[in-house]
């Protein structure tokens, strides 16, 4: 590892695990401990208590905004005060003979945890990187940036995501390889309705061009983001035909292309209609 080639993701990674191993050897080995085991139960617990509490709630509370935010961090600052007095208590009780020793493994534990949270974030990134290139995530390495490849702690962390992969269930490794397609599936389209939009509005005159923005503008009182989404699209389309049929050398759109654009808007079906 070569230190004068550091960037600013070596930085941070130093950052986050100096940090973590610092405040570990202040609070000790069971400090450190016992206060990652309490936000891990905190999240836990609030996430299995959420649902009791948003039907008492739900009927004082009508947004949905609101509701998450208040019943999601109400619980949680209370079972993080909660774990807080319990830690306060469990720590006043000498378990080594020695702040030395406690103070010592307590560093170890920290450098350890802080390298897990590094990881951790990496291994967000990395998904966000295969979703933004259109690959799986398992292939990231190939098209990461330069600025990740060419750091001196990226194989400490490609390693840090293993190993917290081989720590998740395979049922949780499934459920993320779905919503993973799903999410890039969903990048894809989104990518590729945006640049089909762009080359139909420049078809558009200026009349059409308003009154496609009327259309918008009116469905923005009754139909939800989604819908609209479709809804111009659909308009756009049936647009862009006209100009085809009058004019047969039109850049941008092939056959395929409108055809997909097909697709994706006869697919599309409302949530009241699949509630149905």
């Amino acid at each position: 590892m070569n230190f004068n080639e550091f960037n600013l993701l070596d930085i941070a990674v130093i950052t986050i695990v100096a940090l973590s191993t610092i405040f570990a050897i202040f609070r000790g080995l069971i400090g450190s401990v016992l206060s990652l085991t309490g936000w891990i139960l905190s999240i836990y617990l609030t996430d299995l208590t959420y649902p009791h509490l948003k039907e008492v709630l739900a009927d004082k509370i009508s947004n949905e905004v609101v509701l998450t935010a208040i019943g999601y961090g109400g619980l949680m600052i209370f079972f993080l005060i909660f774990f807080a007095i319990l830690n306060g208590l469990i720590s006043s009780v000498k378990i080594f003979g020695s702040k030395f020793v406690d103070s010592t493994l307590g560093a170890f534990f920290g450098f350890f945890r802080g390298f897990l949270i590094a990881s951790f974030f990496y291994f967000f990134l990395s998904i966000g990187i295969s979703l933004i290139n259109g690959t799986e995530v398992k292939d990231e390495a190939k098209v990461a940036p330069n600025w990740l490849k060419n750091a001196q702690t990226y194989d400490l962390l490609k390693f840090g995501k293993q190993l917290l992969l081989t720590f998740t269930s395979e049922d949780f490794n499934e459920k993320l390889d779905i919503s993973y397609q799903k999410l890039a599936k969903k990048s894809k389209d989104e990518r590729f309705i945006s640049y089909a939009k762009g080359v139909m509005l420049k078809s558009l005159s200026k009349n059409e061009q308003k009154h496609f923005e009327d259309i918008k503008t009116r469905d923005y009182l009754t139909k939800s983001d989604e819908e609209i989404e479709i809804s111009n699209l659909r308009s756009l389309l049936e647009l862009y035909r006209n100009h085809l049929n009058k004019e047969n050398n039109l850049n941008g759109l092939d056959d395929k292309d409108i055809e997909r654009l097909e697709d994706i808007v006869n697919s599309f079906k409302p949530k009241n209609d699949d509630q149905k």
